[in-house]
């Protein structure tokens, strides 16, 4: 674990049980300080007292020792990890429990973590990012071949140490990928929604594809000091995660490389099987951008289904619980929903238009019925014969006849326009012919000869 710039003092360090009883020792090993808290404890600076090691030691609180869930995950997780051995993973030296405490000690790692480093120096440098990630992808080569999956890979959770090479540490959700134990909710998953691959949105197993989903996320906020995904809401995170593509990191930070750019993406894939399929073939895929190879196009986004699950997080380290919802379907049917919604408005004009226009209303029991004599004698029926006089239908408006066609007036316009130029109207007979005569001579002259 990584180490604070000024650690408290052991007089200051109190434990979080009510009593407020200061902790100075668990075991053979004497507190420090403090090095931070996680999602299943209080990390402190040690030293074993017979061995003089200094150490990092997790101390389960009080609260969570009182739960069996707790304390069987607490206690396995120290037996897996206790059997990792590699360069890029922090060792675990120790677990027992004393005084009703249980304790794991961790080796110590001087140094700090990627995402403080990142936070601090800004984004890494290509050939130094690419360096980290094989660094990273070799460790978890080393524990997917134990069959054991992190399941929260973070920038907190890659540490750096003295000399700038990552260690995996906090392998608190750490879980068999064969294992069909389950120490969580029925049908819950945890880890970071801000790096949590689509599966475990959904709920799903995780596997060893789903740390490299991690793994991208969390290297590309090393690269472009941004996250692929923000979202206003935590239901808004998580759904981009499951149905939107990630931005490209270029856009960012544009002197990124191409391949560089294709790697992260195609880590970032929906499917699992688009992703490479374990830690060994990203390690290659590494390798061939740092010698300049070319690294295929990320794989296409996959249409969004109809319908689906979406999930409910609270907390950091949260737990995220598939539930009924129609939120994927509002997003993927919007014309769907905009057809029913004007099929809706035709119904409830329709059933206006049936109450304020009238219709026949069919008397219930016991109710008096209406007889119209009139309608009935005209009819030919007696009056009372237990019918119900039938509401006289609305006749339209009649429309008045068109004026007949004056036959003395053949054109108005021509009229209008010899009245306005102070000439008869009609004009007299001798003026028509003296008019044809001229059109006739006009025509006669226009002929060739």
């Amino acid at each position: 674990m990584s180490a604070p710039t000024e650690p408290e003092a052991p007089s200051a360090l109190q434990d979080s049980n009510p009593s407020g009883e200061k902790l100075e020792s668990v075991g053979p090993y004497r507190i420090k300080g403090t090095l931070g808290r996680g999602g299943m404890g209080v990390v402190y600076r040690a030293v074993h007292e017979t061995l003089e090691r200094p150490v990092a030691l997790k101390i389960l609180p009080p609260e969570f020792a009182q739960n069996p869930e707790y304390v069987s995950r607490f206690l396995r997780v120290a037996r897996v990890a206790a059997t990792l051995r590699h360069d890029h993973i922090v060792q675990v030296y120790d677990a027992g429990l004393f005084k009703g405490r249980y304790y794991m000690a961790m080796e110590l790692v001087e140094g700090t973590s990627l995402g403080k480093y990142v936070e601090q120096n800004g984004p890494l440098s290509e050939s130094e990012g690419l360096r980290l990630l094989l660094q990273a992808a070799l460790g978890l080569q080393a524990a997917h071949e134990k069959d054991l999956v992190h399941r929260d890979i973070k920038p907190d959770n890659l540490l750096l140490d003295e000399k700038m090479n990552v260690r995996i540490v906090d392998f608190g959700l750490v879980m068999e990928s064969s294992s069909t134990t389950h120490l969580t909710n029925t049908g819950a998953t945890l880890g970071t929604p801000l790096y949590m691959s689509p599966e475990q949105v959904d709920g799903e197993k995780a596997d060893a594809r789903s740390d490299l989903y991690s793994l991208g996320v969390t290297f590309f906020r090393a690269f472009t000091s941004k996250l692929p995904f923000e979202g206003g809401s935590m239901m808004n995170l998580l759904y981009k995660h499951k149905f939107e593509a990630p931005e490209d990191p270029r856009k960012f930070k544009p002197d990124l490389s191409k391949n560089l750019s294709n790697l992260l993406l195609t880590m970032m894939a929906k499917l699992r099987e688009q992703r490479p399929q374990n830690a060994a073939d990203l390690a290659d895929l590494v390798r061939k951008v740092q010698e300049g190879k070319k690294i295929p196009n990320p794989p296409p986004l996959p249409p969004p289904p109809g319908s689906g699950e979406m999930t409910s997080v609270s907390g950091s380290a949260a737990a995220v619980t598939p539930i009924t919802a129609v939120q994927d379907a509002v997003k993927g049917n919007v014309k769907i929903l905009l057809a029913g919604a004007a099929l809706g408005a035709v119904v409830l004009i329709a059933a206006l238009a049936l109450l304020l226009g009238g219709g026949e209303k069919k008397p219930s029991e016991g109710e008096s019925q209406t007889v119209n004599p009139s309608t009935d004698a005209e009819a030919g029926k007696t009056p009372g014969e237990g019918e119900v006089s039938p509401t006289p239908p609305v006749e339209p408006p009649a429309l008045p006849d068109p004026a007949p066609a004056d036959p003395a007036r053949p054109c108005r316009r021509r009229e209008a326009t010899a009245k306005r130029s102070g000439r008869r109207w009609p004009r007299p007979e001798t003026t028509r012919r003296r008019a044809s005569w001229r059109k006739r001579r006009r025509l006669s002259n226009a002929r060739p000869n």
